[in-house]
């Protein structure tokens, strides 16, 4: 579907709702651009999109009860479910699909490692991304 993410559209969408409502897209907008994380202290920015998959990222980690008590690990480990294309590790999806880039640091030994720890809020599937080098999400998104 053309435009689909810039206006917000879904699969399913019918045109004569679209046509005879108009108010239609103004309702859709404020519907996508709601925070999908209610409590706004397990992150601390939120990359808002008008498709409503919003990006979190967090730079602290929140206390650890609070963190297994609201959130789920999410399994990610470079080699897993990460790819490399030249100098550039990127998450990949259980289809192989990239998902975004990754700041990683060569060690001396030549291992790789990376701050990186993703958590996913159980209601609603949304991903938090903790890293200290959140100016690496910020200029890649």
């Amino acid at each position: 579907m053309m435009y689909k993410s810039e206006f917000g559209l879904r699969e399913g969408d019918a045109i004569n709702e679209i046509l005879n409502d108009k108010t239609f897209f103004i309702k859709r907008a404020i519907q996508n651009i709601k925070p999908k994380i209610s409590d706004s202290s397990l992150y601390d920015i939120e990359l808002k999109s008008l498709s409503g998959n919003h990006i979190y990222l967090g730079y602290t980690l929140p206390d650890e009860e609070t963190l297994y008590e609201n959130l789920d690990p999410v399994e990610f480990s470079i080699g897993n479910n990460t790819e490399f294309d030249g100098d550039t590790l990127y998450r990949i999806d259980a289809l192989g699909n990239r998902l975004y880039s990754i700041p990683y640091t060569r060690n001396a030994d030549g291992s790789i490692s990376t701050d990186v720890q993703i958590f996913k809020v159980p209601e609603t599937g949304q991903e938090i991304i903790y890293s200290k080098h959140l100016s690496h999400f910020l200029d890649s998104f």
